[in-house]
Formats: C-alpha cells, structure tokens, sequence
C-alpha cells in the first residue's frame, strides 16, 4: 500500500509551460486522499512559490522546497536547514568570480534575493520559481540564514562551476548542478532523499509504501528512498536506467495518470 508520493515539479509534474491540468489534479489529488496517499512536491522552486501554483487546487500537500532546504504543510514550516552564513558569502563571491554573466540567487526564509545589476529579464526567469524577489547591493545584506544558493547560467555551464567550487566548498555544501543552465548548493547532508527521509519519519512511510517520480540528476536521491521509482519520458536516459518504471511525459500530465492508476489501485 502506497502512503507517499512524491514529485519533483519543473520537467516532471510541470509541463513545458510551467504549468499542469488543474482540474485533473484537483480530481487525482482528492482520489489519492481518499486512497490513503500523501502527496509531497520536491522541488527546487521556493515553497512559497509551489503554495501560489497548488492555490485553488490542493492545500493538503506537503512541499520539500527550495532543493529540499526546507518542509512546509499548510502555510506553516516544518523544517528548515541552512548554510554557515561565511561559507554562503564565500561560494556567492567565488561563483560572481568564476561566471561572467552570473545571475545568482540567495535565498533566505520566505525571500529570495537578487543582485540590483540583475537584469529585468533573468529577474522574470527567477520570478518564475520564487514568489518573492528582493534585491541587495551586495549580498552580505541578506537577512537571515541562508537556506539555499543558486546560479542561473544560460550558456549551461553548471558542471563546470560545480568542479571548480568543490575543491574550496565540497566538504562544506552540498553542491549539485541539477540541470545544465542550474546550480544549487545547500548546507552539507541536505538533498532530496535525505529531505524525503525526514518526511518518511514524519509520517511513518517507509520506502517501501513511497512512490516517487523525477527527470533529472538530482532526483536519483528521491528513486533511493522509494521502492517504486518513476521517470517521465522526457527525462534523462540516467534516470531512466535507474528508475523502475517510464511513465509518460510532464506534457501529458503522466504522473497525475499514473497517481490515479495507484490511488484506484488501493480503492479496489
């Protein structure tokens, strides 16, 4: 019996567009309920920002936020993690070093913060994934901890900024260039699976009732907590390989489908 479901958002429950069937979900979501099975959306959007996407749709779901960095369920969080405030300033500085043309995201609490020289552009790329951008002169203004850092890198060079930060930071972040344009770092011990762990001990799901579902690298932490493990079709071929089953793609809204398939599955 399934207890959890999980999904990463942008290329898997999100279609190309950034957006999903709110009505068939509203449907999928209310039968799975019904059927017993919390729903969690694991993403590296800004939990705030998942809360706008589901309004009207579904309030009862949990949000693994901001790359797993923090847990809330209805308006109220959970759980959050954050980076050693020096080392954050530390990998901001070095990123602005290393990327010519950085667009770099500190997030902190309910906010993410942005550079002023930011242009109106890549703010509307990074509005698309954090309700509430701020701007700073300079990042040591962020208030608060820092929960988590991310590059935007259009001309796709994440792994490369990846291999160049962990000599100095690897020991100190977690570190992952989860799509080529995107880098994300957290404080050390924090990813996807371990996040997804500390909701399973929550709930009292193990792996063996969660189901989950991704599409790209960093969502192989999600397959390694859940027993049924599901990549959409559009998905990376090294997700796929480790995945036990491919589902259609985010433009069919395939993992909503295949929600349903389990949820009816346990309703007999």
């Amino acid at each position: 019996m399934i207890g959890l479901a999980v999904s990463d958002m942008d290329g898997t429950f999100l279609d190309g567009e950034g957006g999903f069937d709110r009505g068939l979900a509203r449907e999928v979501l209310a039968e799975a309920h019904e059927a017993g099975i919390e729903f969690a959306a694991c993403t590296g959007k800004q939990c705030e920002r998942v809360e706008e996407l589901f309004d009207g749709v579904w309030e009862d779901l949990w949000i693994l936020g901001d790359s797993a960095a923090r847990i809330k369920r209805a308006g109220e969080v959970r759980w959050e993690g954050a980076l050693e405030r020096g080392r954050a300033l530390s990998i901001l500085a070095d990123l602005r070093a290393l990327d010519p043309d950085p667009t770099l995201i500190a997030c902190a609490g309910d906010t993410a913060y942005v550079h002023s020289s930011t242009p109106e552009e890549r703010r509307a790329v990074v509005r698309r994934s954090y309700r509430s951008v701020g701007t700073v002169e300079d990042y040591e203004q962020v208030p608060g901890e820092f929960v988590k850092l991310t590059a935007y890198d259009p001309g796709g060079r994440s792994t490369a900024l990846k291999e160049a930060l962990e000599p100095a930071h690897g020991e100190h972040a977690y570190i992952i260039d989860s799509e080529r344009s995107w880098l994300d770092v957290t404080a050390p011990g924090i990813d996807k699976g371990k996040t997804l762990a500390r909701l399973q001990g929550r709930l009292g799901v193990g792996p063996e009732r969660t189901l989950a579902f991704g599409d790209t690298l960093n969502d192989l932490a999600l397959f390694e907590r859940a027993e049924f493990s599901m990549c959409v079709s559009n998905g990376y071929q090294r997700v796929k390989d480790a995945a036990h089953f491919v589902i259609g793609s985010n433009k069919e809204s395939a993992v909503l489908h295949t929600l349903r398939r389990f949820a009816r599955a346990q309703t007999g």
